[in-house]
């Protein structure tokens, strides 16, 4: 039981290797749903980012190669790796404060990520 709660060595790199993974399911249109779920907030974050860009830029481009690989693609590998690094942090903490940091925060993710896989469904998948 003392190798589950040792610290996780290069758990930033998993994350990050993580967060290519999900924008490759996405842009794959691969398990639909799920993909949409892990990459919600991101798309969020994609469009509040590329608005407040093109409003200094007026030659920025409006193709789906820009959105996926200009905004969506960064922005997820950073959100994925950022979230990694958080964890790392929390998990190298000792006592309850870890366990009730570390259940707030995935409650948290399970939170957001479910409010935006909810909201974007009905603009990314077709009805049925």
């Amino acid at each position: 039981m003392s190798f589950f709660f040792r610290h996780i060595q290069h758990l930033v790199r998993y994350f990050a290797i993580l967060g290519i993974l999900v924008f490759v399911a996405y842009w794959m249109q691969a398990a639909g749903g799920v993909s949409l779920a892990l990459i919600g907030p991101i798309i969020y974050l994609a469009h509040i980012l590329k608005s407040a860009i093109s409003v200094h830029v007026s030659a920025l481009p409006d193709s789906a190669q820009v959105n996926d690989f200009g905004f969506l693609l960064p922005l997820c590998v950073v959100y994925y790796t950022l979230i990694g690094f958080q964890i790392k942090q929390l998990w190298n903490e000792s006592g309850i404060a870890r366990t009730l940091t570390l259940v707030t925060l995935m409650g948290f993710l399970v939170f957001i990520h479910f409010f935006a896989w909810k909201n974007l469904t009905g603009y990314f998948l077709p009805n049925a």
